[in-house]
């Protein structure tokens, strides 16, 4: 988690600029996420997680935006 609330925190930096969260907020997803999927049950990282993702969503990025498509 310790990378991840390094790039969150810059999604908290951004202020909701889409220019300024995009690249941040694609990193503290997809690290958020796999922590998650890793453990379905930490609350703390399922929390970290949704708060990262409402931060994302109010500057206009969808966790759409962060997963990499599947092939």
């Amino acid at each position: 988690m310790s990378w991840s609330n390094y790039y969150h925190q810059q999604v908290v930096d951004a202020n909701g600029v889409k220019a300024r969260a995009e690249r941040p907020c694609k990193k503290t997803i997809a690290y958020r996420a796999q922590a998650y999927c890793a453990n379905k049950t930490n609350i703390e990282v399922s929390q970290a997680l949704g708060t990262t993702m409402r931060l994302c969503h109010q500057a206009g990025i969808s966790w759409r935006d962060a997963v990499p498509p599947t092939p």
